[in-house]
């Protein structure tokens, strides 16, 4: 029968310890193992550590770094580092990575304007992840929804960007990382997993790639939003299998 419960969640995000603590209730009660937490000013590393103790015996509850730092320089206790491009270099300068079709307009001045090319630049430094910060996963972006909804920035048939998102792939899996794909929840006629796109997904599934899910969740209701879903979708594509993080390293689960 295929598994309906994924067992873990690789990222929510609580603003506090009461919030950790109703995230780590609920996930016991879901009859999840696993659980990461993106670490928050407002949690520190002792109410951390006494959440993980709290829970020991029923629940893995992990800290997680989400950013392209190097895991050497971080200050804290983390157990998981999800890389993610919050930063570029182009042309000597680094810029932000830009989070609207605004912010991305602004960014397009150092690529003579090509929205494509720079997208091409961003996955170069997104396959540049795992070497440069020793990430445990990385965490991709969907060019198509953060900065195209209305089709109007730029051709998403163009032939360079099948090219670059097989690039990117390729490398990736090259590298052995851990995929952290991110769920959205259902709406109708809206995949669970929007990007990477199924011909990708099928890519990494034939080629042995390792998934894990990954809601980003604000609140306990959220967590693990659409997985049911997204798990039907993984097996669609080929996968037989996914991942959630232990203490010790990554867990295979079949689906």
């Amino acid at each position: 029968m295929p598994r309906r419960n994924p067992r873990g969640d690789l990222c929510v995000c609580a603003d506090s310890l009461q919030s950790a603590r109703a995230f780590a209730e609920s996930a016991v009660n879901r009859g999840l193992r696993s659980l990461v937490i993106k670490t928050t000013p407002n949690l520190s590393e002792l109410e951390y550590d006494a959440l993980r103790s709290e829970y020991a015996d029923r629940l893995t509850v992990l800290r997680a770094y989400v950013g392209d730092t190097n895991k050497r320089s971080l200050i804290g206790d983390y157990e998981v580092l999800i890389g993610e491009l919050k930063t570029l270099e182009l042309g000597g300068v680094i810029v932000p990575f830009p989070k609207t079709c605004e912010e991305l307009r602004s960014a397009l001045r150092y690529v003579l304007g090509d929205p494509v090319y720079f997208i091409g630049k961003c996955y170069t430094a997104l396959s540049e992840l795992p070497k440069r910060t020793e990430c445990d996963a990385v965490r991709l972006f969907d060019p198509y929804t953060l900065w195209n909804a209305d089709g109007k920035l730029f051709d998403p048939t163009d032939p360079r960007l099948i090219l670059y998102e097989h690039n990117l792939i390729h490398s990736l899996l090259l590298q052995n990382v851990v995929f952290d794909l991110r769920v959205t929840p259902c709406r109708r006629g809206v995949l669970p997993i929007r990007f990477p796109k199924t011909a990708l997904l099928r890519m990494i599934s034939e080629r042995g790639g390792r998934v894990a899910l990954s809601s980003s969740a604000q609140t306990p209701q959220e967590m693990c939003a659409g997985f049911k879903e997204a798990m039907a979708q993984l097996r669609a594509c080929g996968f037989g299998s996914i991942h959630i993080r232990q203490k010790h390293g990554w867990e295979r689960l079949s689906l």
